[in-house]
C-alpha cells in the first residue's frame, strides 16, 4: 500500500508567498528607516549608524518560511531566495551610499555586502534543505 502526501492547498502557499516576501521588504525598509545617522555623543565624538543591525538581523528569522515553502514547491524555494538575497544587496548599497554620502565613508563599510552575501546563502541553504526534505518524503 502506498500513500501519497497530498500537496499543500494553494491558498495556503500563496498567502504563505506573500508573507514571505512582503516580510523580506519590510523588514529592509524598517532596518533603513531605523537608523539613527550620525549623532553627536560629545563634542567631537560622533557615533554612525546607517542601517538598524537588530532589524537587518532579523531578516535570517526568514529562512523558516524560505525552508518551508521549497519544502512545497522546490522551484518557489529559488525564487525566494533571489527575492530576499536582491533585497538584502540592496540594504548594503543603500548603507554604503550612506556612508559615502555623509562624508563618513572609510572603506570598511563596503563589508556591508558580505553581510547580505551570508544572508544570501542562508536563505539558499534553507531553500536546498526544504527542497531535500521534499523530495525524500
Amino acid at each position: 500500500m502506498t500513500t501519497t502526501h497530498a500537496p499543500a492547498p494553494f491558498p495556503r502557499v500563496a498567502l504563505g508567498l506573500l508573507l514571505t516576501l512582503l516580510a523580506g521588504a519590510g523588514l529592509a525598509w524598517v532596518a533603513l528607516a531605523a537608523a539613527d545617522g550620525a549623532v553627536a555623543i560629545t563634542d567631537i565624538d560622533y557615533r554612525t549608524e546607517f542601517v538598524d543591525d537588530r532589524w537587518w538581523s532579523a531578516g535570517l528569522l526568514l529562512v523558516v518560511p524560505v525552508f518551508l515553502l521549497s519544502r512545497t514547491w522546490g522551484g518557489l524555494g529559488v525564487a525566494v531566495t533571489a527575492y530576499l538575497g536582491a533585497i538584502q544587496f540592496v540594504v548594503a548599497a543603500v548603507t554604503v551610499h550612506r556612508y559615502q554620502v555623509s562624508g563618513w565613508s572609510d572603506g570598511l563599510e563596503s563589508f556591508a555586502y558580505l553581510e547580505a552575501f551570508l544572508f544570501t546563502a542562508a536563505f539558499a541553504a534553507a531553500a536546498f534543505l526544504g527542497w531535500r526534505r521534499k523530495k525524500a518524503r
